[in-house]
């Protein structure tokens, strides 16, 4: 939930750099979220597999795609934390061999458990 309402906040403060306000932007946010509800089912049986052939879009393509998001926040003064992490895990995968993977095979990150911290870090 919390991924797709800050998605939604991200996308709303880099258009309002445009002047574009959230309430223009909403219509567009709403049809992309219905189209998503396709690639959760896809990719949830992928996941149940344990396989991610890219019958949508490679990981790799989705990573150039995640680029230009990082530079249009920047130009715009908008935070980046958000598309960094994002691109983080994305590097990630590809490092690992997923570059050819659905964006599915990014379960194999989600599933990685953190790094303890350094004791008094």
């Amino acid at each position: 939930m919390w991924g797709a309402l800050n998605s939604l906040l991200h996308g709303a403060a880099l258009l309002s750099t445009a002047g574009v306000p959230a309430t223009e932007f909403a219509p567009f946010a709403n049809q992309w979220l219905g189209s998503v509800t396709g690639f959760v089912s896809a990719h949830a049986a992928q996941i149940d597999a344990g396989a991610y052939p890219a019958e949508d879009a490679k990981i790799e393509t989705h990573l150039a795609t995640m680029h230009h998001l990082l530079h249009e926040s920047e130009a715009g003064g908008v935070d980046t934390t958000l598309p960094r992490f994002f691109q983080a895990l994305t590097d990630q995968a590809i490092a690992e061999g997923h570059g050819g993977s659905s964006y599915a095979a990014m379960i194999e990150q989600f599933r990685k458990t953190a790094a303890a911290p350094e004791p008094g870090a």
